[in-house]
This record gives C-alpha cells, structure tokens and sequence, in this order.
C-alpha cells in the first residue's frame, strides 16, 4: 500500500450563516492547479481539501515517516487559498486560512479498497483498508458488507471479488 499526502484548510468565522443541510461544492481543475472540494460546516467554518499537486508516497516512505512530518504543502495551501478567495468573498485574500492541515491517504496500485478475508487458514482476520479518499462515502457499504461476510461468511450486498486482499499475491 502507498499513500498520498494531501493539504487542506479550514477557516473559521467566514460570516458564513450556519448550514444545517448538507452541501458541498465540487470544481474542475483550475489555473492554480486545483479542484478544489468545499464543505460548509454547520457551525459557520469551511473546510477545502483538492488542492492538488499530491505527493504519491512509497511504502518504505510511509513505513518511515514520522508523524509530526506530514506538513501541509506550502505551495498547495497559497494555490489553494488564492483559489478559494477568488470565488468568495467570505475569504479575505490577504488572511492565511485559520488550519492549514496534511493527511496520508492509503492507496492500492489498482486505487480500490482491500476488503476481505486478509488470507486462508487464519480464521478471523479481515481488513478494509485502502478506500483513498472516498474512505467516507464508501463507509457504509464496505461496513455492511465486511459485517455480511464476517456474520456469514459472504456479502449478500456487494460482491468483494474486485476488492480480494490477496489478488496482489
């Protein structure tokens, strides 16, 4: 497994009303390098991840990397915020965003999730790793599925075969 690390901001006291529906907001790529994904956070905040230019991170990096090291791209978070204040004006362009943030997004080589039966002959040893950055949306069925088969020995939902731990083996 390999991993991107990814920068995001949040800005806190926008003068954004609250939002008490679910929204977000999805761009194309633009001329700072961006795509970025806006989400208004109920209590007035706004979080931005899709800044772009992602490192891709071997394993033996991730094995290696402390922590405390998995800083925010500078150049990702003045492209992302040069974006951001561009299309709104609760971001005032010449205020750093409030959390400038990293994260490490875990990453198959095929980009689709290990879901399953980790390997024959040890009884009880799945994983459900690997979703990248769709780890949210794909939450519930990969929860109900991986309950279906650890229950049953089989998903009645969703068929796992794409997601064999083992077909790298």
């Amino acid at each position: 497994m390999s991993g991107i690390k990814s920068s995001s901001l949040v800005y806190k006291e926008t003068g954004m009303a609250a939002v008490s529906d679910p929204h977000a907001l999805f761009c194309s790529n633009d001329a700072n390098g961006c795509h970025l994904e806006v989400y208004p956070r109920p209590d007035g905040d706004i979080y931005v991840c899709g800044l772009g230019g992602s490192p891709q991170l071997r394993p033996d990096d991730l094995r290696s990397i402390d922590p405390s090291g998995v800083q925010p791209g500078a150049n990702r978070v003045a492209a992302g915020h040069k974006s951001l204040s561009a299309m709104t004006s609760l971001v005032d362009p010449g205020k750093e965003p409030d959390i400038k943030q990293a994260c490490l997004r875990p990453l198959l080589p095929d980009a689709l999730p290990a879901m399953g039966r980790l390997c024959e002959g040890i009884n009880n040893l799945y994983i459900v790793a690997g979703h990248n950055c769709w780890g949210i949306l794909w939450s519930l069925a990969s929860g109900e599925a991986m309950a279906e088969l650890i229950a049953h020995g089989t998903s009645e939902h969703l068929s796992l075969s794409p997601f064999d731990p083992t077909r790298f083996t």
